[in-house]
């Protein structure tokens, strides 16, 4: 197998030079090619004959790929997107749910971390997601809460908000004003994480009345973990369930691409993926971690230097790292 990512004219034209850099970079700390010289049909025959290509491009060039040359989008196609409303992918929008990688235009450090994530992921099978990859270890504040009963949920939430508050006082002079709602609207994620993580994830709980915190079963713990490297915001929370539903993952997919009305998708009884479209309101990228059985791992990024109201225009960023 080859190590090649192909990027396809139509993105590479629109490109700016420090984004090239970051996607060669990414490409290369995983001994990745980046191939920006062949025409689409090529790429596409490559990709169905090579399971070690991965493919970048924009929404007109999967368009493009998709209606003229037969490509189905799958775990090896990277979406980066430049705008909020990507309505014309309608066409394919059947298409849409098996995209695994959706970019939204993040900055250069972040763009390399994320395709050295995504790269990595492919040529190890082992989950690490994208932490690793993109918090500088320097200087890296972290907290870590474990929860093993229900009803600790609000304190939980009141220590995430506390953490985040705290590491924006300890680095106002380095990040942007505009973003002292980060540390709420994390403590309303980790809510959210949490409910999937307790009710969920649990195949006899999903249809429970979710305002009785109902006892977890033992060794059934929740870890959460807050991080802060002085420029970004990361939180994730991990259950050791692995049954987040294959469907579900169509939501948030389609929420970044801008497509909010969309049909009724069967994501499974409880609605994880509902709690993920709000989450999608909130943050600047998503990471969703699955290992079949073994582990779920929610991750929610925010930026430093990216204020609430620049947040709120930009697309959303959303990763799926699934092993079945």
């Amino acid at each position: 197998m080859s190590r090649i990512l192909f990027c396809d004219s139509n993105l590479r034209a629109k490109l700016h030079y420090a984004h090239i850099d970051a996607i060669e970079l990414g490409c290369a700390d995983c001994s990745f090619d980046l191939v920006e010289d062949q025409p689409l049909d090529a790429i596409v025959q490559e990709l169905q004959e090579d399971p070690g290509c991965f493919y970048i491009t924009d929404p007109m060039g999967l368009l493009d790929a998709c209606n003229k040359h037969g490509h189905i989008p799958d775990a090896r196609t990277i979406l980066l997107l430049s705008e909020k409303d990507n309505q014309i992918l309608a066409p394919i929008s059947n298409l849409l749910g098996a995209l695994r990688f959706v970019l939204g235009a993040p900055n250069p450090s972040l763009l390399r971390g994320f395709i050295a994530s995504i790269l990595e992921y492919h040529l190890s099978g082992q989950i690490r997601g994208i932490v690793p990859r993109l918090l500088k270890p320097d200087g890296l504040q972290s907290k870590q809460f474990v929860l093993t009963e229900s009803t600790s949920r609000s304190k939980v939430q009141e220590g995430v908000v506390e953490f985040f508050a705290d590491q924006l006082q300890i680095h106002k002079s380095t990040l942007v004003t505009g973003i002292s709602s980060y540390p709420k609207y994390l403590g309303d994620v980790v809510d959210e994480f949490l409910m999937n993580a307790i009710w969920d994830a649990h195949p006899t709980r999903r249809t429970m009345d979710r305002s009785s915190p109902p006892p977890l079963d033992p060794g059934e713990q929740v870890e959460i973990e807050c991080l802060c490297d002085g420029s970004n915001l990361s939180l994730s929370v991990s259950d050791h369930h692995g049954t987040f539903p294959q469907s579900a993952f169509a939501k948030p997919i389609r929420y970044a691409l801008g497509f909010k009305n969309e049909p009724q998708l069967n994501e499974g009884p409880g609605g994880a993926g509902l709690g993920l479209l709000m989450t999608l309101q909130k943050v600047a990228a998503l990471s969703i971690e699955v290992e079949a059985g073994q582990l779920t791992r929610s991750v929610a990024l925010l930026r430093g230097d990216q204020p609430l109201r620049e947040m709120q225009r930009r697309p959303r960023s959303v990763m799926i790292f699934e092993k079945r």
